[in-house]
């Protein structure tokens, strides 16, 4: 590699190949010797830059002003130095062709470059998180997942590489987790804070944090202060264990439904002919002498009228039973995405997150596959009154929004449906959307990619 073809980020090779091989390394200059030494004789820094306009002999007050141009990439700045930069180093015997090679090699540091106190830095900084993530991974990732908690799709790319450090990131639990992440060393985990489940805001997550430990789901519900669409919330994110899920919201449904139990009543209607209405006739109920049995009258009009209450009972209980099954119990398969925006133990995606290029490495323009969930659809008309589709997916590296114009979603439409795990082919986009071209169901997809030599797609 040539000089000329050597800028700060380009020069990174060559710097290492000099220092492997430092009587392979070319100058073009002797002069420059002092100030590239330390680099293995490439232009690396700002300050290398800086030095060698001191060099040439311009003053501090011009010397700042190459700085500020390179800093602020102001090539109509440096364009005016150039005249002065070429006379003063020709003076000093350089050569056309020398002086070519470095002001190419300058006027790539107004592309890309930083300075020699950021590099130590940065490379101070690399060596302490290389050693504390080689030697402290699972404190060191729940360091970084909490640094990040509000970005969703950067949390995905870091649980993917806590799967690859060998590393279990689990939903919350109810008496292990704090607010934030937490790291359970000794078991090589990290549970999901109580924060990051939807719904839960700062005061009732400090008082679900006060109250613990709790003894179990009961004790929860009478000690956490928490609202009925908080506990079904904490219940689907996993947080009571991630096991029975439904049975747990159905256990939680009985104990809080409305029971009233029918209280006698302890004297008769009147008028009397109010009886009739409960099938009850008093003349049935008279002896010898006309005499009317009020106490088993009594006794007969409580036991129709409990019968009445607990059919209402019955009707009401499984109307609001239904009420809450068609509120909270659909889409069971989504319930770890909606409370967490993630999945977890069902994550469909975990043992096949290499199998395609990652969607953030395929270029603008070009064809990739993508292995997701639907998250989310929203259909909508074209100018022809066709529905289309903007379709939001879970990769393992975050969400990407997709587009299926008319003719694809009609192709695909059972696919491209909330909760389904799919393949999908599609060019990408300006703001890395997908535009899909095909869709196949994961597992069918999948079988196919086993088939040597079929096409994925």
């Amino acid at each position: 590699m040539l000089q000329t073809d050597l800028g700060t980020k380009d020069g990174f090779p060559e710097y290492c190949s000099n220092k492997l091989s430092p009587e392979n390394a070319k100058l073009i200059h002797e002069d420059l010797r002092p100030i590239f030494k330390t680099t293995n004789l490439i232009l690396l820094y700002q300050e290398q830059v800086l030095q060698i306009f001191r060099y040439a002999g311009f003053p501090e007050n011009e010397v700042d002003n190459a700085r500020r141009a390179i800093g602020k990439k102001k090539l109509d700045v440096m364009a005016k130095l150039e005249t002065e930069f070429r006379e003063k180093l020709s003076a000093k015997g350089w050569t056309t062709e020398q002086l070519d090679e470095l002001w190419a090699l300058i006027l790539k540091q107004t592309g890309y470059s930083f300075n020699r106190g950021h590099s130590v830095a940065y490379g101070l900084l690399s060596y302490l998180t290389a050693y504390l993530k080689y030697h402290h991974p699972v404190a060191f990732m729940t360091a970084c997942l909490n640094a990040d908690s509000g970005d969703v799709s950067r949390i995905g790319i870091l649980i993917n590489e806590c799967y690859k450090l060998g590393i279990d990131v689990l939903p919350p639990q109810i008496n292990k987790s704090r607010k934030d992440f937490t790291a359970v060393v000794k078991d090589n985990e990290i549970l999901f804070g109580l924060q990051a489940i939807k719904g839960l805001g700062d005061s009732i997550v400090a008082k679900i944090l006060e109250n613990k430990p709790y003894s179990g789901l009961k004790d929860f519900i009478e000690r956490s202060g928490c609202s009925k669409s908080n506990i079904v919330q904490l219940i689907k994110s996993g947080a009571f264990g991630t096991d029975e899920k439904r049975k747990k919201l159905i256990t939680y449904f009985n104990a809080i439904i409305d029971k009233r139990e029918y209280k006698p009543v302890k004297t008769l209607p009147s008028p009397e002919k109010k009886l009739l209405d409960f099938g009850i006739d008093v003349n049935k109920f008279k002896d010898e002498k006309g005499k009317k049995d009020k106490d088993k009258i009594l006794e007969l009009y409580n036991a129709r009228r409990k019968k009445d209450f607990d059919e209402e009972q019955r009707i009401k209980f499984e109307a609001e039973r239904q009420g809450y099954i068609d509120k909270y119990l659909d889409d069971e398969y989504m319930w770890e995405f909606d409370t967490l925006s993630m999945f977890l133990t069902n994550n469909p995606l975990k043992e096949v997150k290499d199998y395609v290029t990652d969607w953030n490495d395929v270029q603008e323009g070009a064809e990739g596959v993508l292995l997701a969930v639907v998250v989310d659809l929203k259909r909508k008309k074209d100018k022809n009154n066709n529905v289309f589709a903007y379709v939001d997916l879970y990769t393992v590296n975050g969400i990407v929004e997709a587009v299926a114009w008319s003719s694809i979603f009609k192709a695909h439409s059972e696919l491209l449906q909330k909760g389904k795990c799919i393949a999908l082919i599609g060019r990408k986009g300006e703001n890395s959307q997908m535009f899909i071209k095909k869709a196949k169901d994961f597992k069918v997809w999948l079988e196919d990619r086993k088939i040597e030599g079929k096409d994925e797609f």
